[in-house]
């Protein structure tokens, strides 16, 4: 299985880049690295995960956490 990484950009919530984390082990993905970066209410979150379908995982980031964009980096 391939290493996928993610890119998930938020405003606000203290809690977004745990749930983002919480979400991908509960939908069965493995991660392996993530990087968490604060700047003002802005969050940017680098997650490096085996994920058995990436763009899924995409959608259900959009759903079900409010977020500003989520990218599946190649």
């Amino acid at each position: 299985m391939t290493v996928d990484r993610f890119l998930i950009r938020g405003v606000g919530s203290l809690d977004m880049p745990l749930r983002v984390l919480d979400l991908m082990s509960l939908q069965g993905a493995t991660v392996y690295r993530a990087v968490i970066d604060k700047e003002g209410d802005d969050y940017c979150v680098l997650v490096e995960a085996c994920a058995q379908r990436p763009q899924l995982m995409v959608e259900k980031i959009r759903g079900m956490i409010l977020v500003s964009s989520v990218e599946h980096v190649l």
